[in-house]
């Protein structure tokens, strides 16, 4: 089986894999046998005969299941998305991970519940259309994550978070370099406030009050009500990019930049500086600008369907590759890997479904599209790069890394920062090492090829 697993197990625990191409009849053990949902691990792990450490690593693609945890995780059990992972619900469904002693959530989605539970923390993750968060104990950690349109229970900590539309009726522990934007309102437990810079460097821009019983109030009028405390917090409008479009990277002259902590090294809400590029209708993807594999030597192996590009008759894989596209005038860091064309690609065929991005292969298993057993589409996203001024003309010109070879493309994770590992190896790749020294892709000019792969032809 060719999967694109990457992450790498902790010792001492053990290990549960989940692929959009897995079953819930498997182990769920290996990367060649995972299971296909969430709730087939906790089953696996409810069976276990004592509590265990476990460590679940979940494949890219959108899972749409109600969740509830097992007791047999123990402390230290950790989920983590490897690739671009969301948990959907139907709008009145669950997903909770309560359970004492818990599990810590790394870099995952979540949408469309009516509500989310966790117990120890979450880290670098997205809730949005969910209208309960409840955290399970107070003081459980929301690290580095965005959460749009929630009422927020039992006190969390929050460290380099945003939070938009939210209520904190139950007040929260301490917060430091957290965005808050105006519609937020926070309950204050100030006697519960055991240091000064517990509330500190954070960007309020919405309502406080101390006590359930409190008045709101602004953050000026707040701090004259409490001298000593968010000393150095800010009111002011962040400057994100484009929001709309859930882009919070930071414009150039942001007051998030270097404000999050003493020494100026951390931005308020976990954010980063980086250079908008909107490709709009972008002539580079228009044929004869772009490129579409011609597998057989004479057929396209991509056609149009409406607005949609899908596979051809027969064929089982087909690329595009957009002409050089310049994104800056001088070398800029690449903040979000997208495919900027306006064309979009019909993921729904035989063999897959709309929701699955970069999702493993799966050949070993047998099945069909019926069954969900056999091995869906996929999108693959793929980049080469030059900080030349002069717009390459031939593979030679695109420099880049010195130790990928001119021309060549690295494969990249959709919708996240494209990074290589010092085996040149980008953050799409299954050999691609995220222990590694990592190193950002900055640009001045860069060439696309997306993959549209479905084995069921």
């Amino acid at each position: 089986m060719a999967n694109t697993f990457r992450a790498i197990v902790p010792a001492g625990l053990l290990a549960y894999y989940v692929s959009k191409a897995g079953s819930d009849s498997n182990d769920g053990l290996t990367p060649d046998t995972p299971k296909a949902t969430i709730s087939g691990v906790m089953a696996a792990i409810a069976a276990l005969s004592a509590a265990t450490a476990v460590y679940i690593i979940i494949g890219a693609g959108v899972y749409e299941e109600a969740v509830n945890s097992s007791n047999k995780m123990a402390q230290g059990s950790q989920m983590v998305a490897d690739g671009q992972v969301t948990f959907r619900g139907n709008g009145v469904n669950t997903f909770s991970l309560s359970v004492s002693p818990g599990c810590t959530v790394y870099g995952c989605n979540f949408e469309n519940y009516a509500a989310i539970a966790f117990r120890n923390g979450i880290n670098n993750c997205i809730i949005r259309n969910c209208p309960n968060v409840s955290p399970g104990i107070v003081g459980a950690s929301i690290s580095n994550c965005l959460i749009i349109g929630a009422t927020i229970a039992s006190r969390p900590t929050s460290i380099s978070s945003i939070f938009l539309d939210c209520s904190f009726p139950g007040g929260l522990n301490n917060f430091k370099a957290t965005y808050f934007n105006g519609n937020c309102t926070i309950t204050m437990a100030m006697e519960t406030v055991t240091s000064v810079g517990n509330v500190d460097y954070n960007n309020i821009m919405g309502m406080l009050r101390n006590g359930t019983n409190g008045t709101y109030k602004s953050l000026a009028d707040f701090k004259a009500d409490y001298p000593g405390y968010f000393l150095n917090c800010i009111n002011l409008p962040p400057k994100f990019n484009n929001p709309a479009k859930y882009d919070f990277t930071l414009q150039a002259d942001s007051p998030h930049i270097g404000a999050g902590n003493s020494d100026g090294t951390l931005n308020i809400g976990g954010t980063s500086y980086g250079v908008p590029f909107v490709a709009g209708v972008a002539p580079q993807w228009l044929e004869p600008n772009a490129v579409i594999s011609r597998s057989d030597g004479q057929n396209p192996d991509l056609v149009m369907s409406g607005t949609d590009l899908v596979l051809a008759q027969g064929k089982a894989s087909g690329t595009i590759t957009s002409a050089p596209m310049r994104i800056s005038l001088n070398p800029a860091a690449i903040q979000l890997m997208q495919y900027n064309g306006f064309l979009g690609f019909n993921k729904s065929q035989p063999g897959g479904s709309a929701t699955n991005n970069n999702v493993p292969d799966a050949n070993i298993y047998a099945g069909s599209a019926a069954n969900g057993g056999g091995n869906p589409d996929r999108l693959s996203y793929e980049m080469r790069w030059t900080d030349n001024d002069t717009m390459p003309g031939s593979d030679v010109d695109w420099t880049v890394t010195p130790i990928v070879a001119p021309g060549s493309f690295l494969r990249f994770e959709w919708n996240t920062q494209p990074l290589f590992d010092t085996m040149g190896f980008g953050n799409g790749s299954a050999s691609f090492n995220k222990n590694a020294s990592l190193s950002p892709v900055s640009a001045v000019w860069i060439q696309i090829r997306v993959t549209l792969t479905n084995n069921y032809v």
